[in-house]
């Protein structure tokens, strides 16, 4: 028989094993540029509005052992770290597809932070077009914006939406085509996570 762990919740759900690692607290800030993300890892954040300019961040990556004397740590057959009792773990609370327009907003139990992966990020793209100014007719100019789902936390609750930013004031060089705008975008993804204490 093989050696190994199981440690089930109440719900029959395999929580703790020497195969399975939950995403472990790395690094955290408070609107500095938060770092890259290797493939392994993710950010979850704490914007204020969806504007996004307030905001606190965490990174979550595969487990590395803290390399302290107690606690319980467990390791694969490879000796990679599965667990170690003196990490802190990403407690998913839900997962939930952004609106198509407008806004959704989910309600949490009170009294806790929460903050929120972007899974996949929904895009919509705006094209305006003129004629060049400086330029005989029928050559134009061009300029597009991208407004993109976002989410934020308002004391327990987790609003979705679209950002739209202002047009910036680039236009592109004269063209006789204009090329078309990518396709739109409008399905998003958001992970939230209980954040209280990290």
């Amino acid at each position: 028989m093989p050696a190994g762990i199981q440690i089930i919740n109440s719900a029959g759900t395999v929580q703790i094993d020497e195969t399975y690692r939950n995403l472990a607290l790395r690094e955290q800030g408070t609107q500095a540029g938060p770092p890259a993300v290797p493939g392994t890892g993710m950010l979850a954040f704490k914007y204020s509005d969806l504007g996004g300019a307030t905001y606190k961040w965490w990174r979550f990556d595969v487990p590395i052992p803290s390399g302290a004397t107690h606690g319980l740590q467990i390791f694969n057959a490879a000796g990679e770290c599965t667990f170690d009792a003196m990490l802190k773990y990403a407690r998913v609370v839900d997962v939930f597809a952004g609106p198509t327009s407008g806004t959704v907003t989910k309600s949490y139990a009170s009294g806790r932070e929460y903050a929120v992966i972007m899974v996949k990020r929904g895009v919509i793209v705006e094209q305006q077009v003129r004629n060049d100014p400086g330029s005989p007719p029928g050559w134009y100019n061009y300029r597009r914006r991208f407004i993109q789902s976002r989410a934020y936390v308002s004391g327990s609750q987790v609003i979705a939406g679209w950002y739209t930013p202002e047009w910036a004031d680039s236009w592109s060089g004269p063209l006789q085509v204009v090329p078309s705008p990518t396709m739109d975008d409008t399905a998003a993804q958001y992970i939230v996570v209980d954040s209280t204490g990290y």
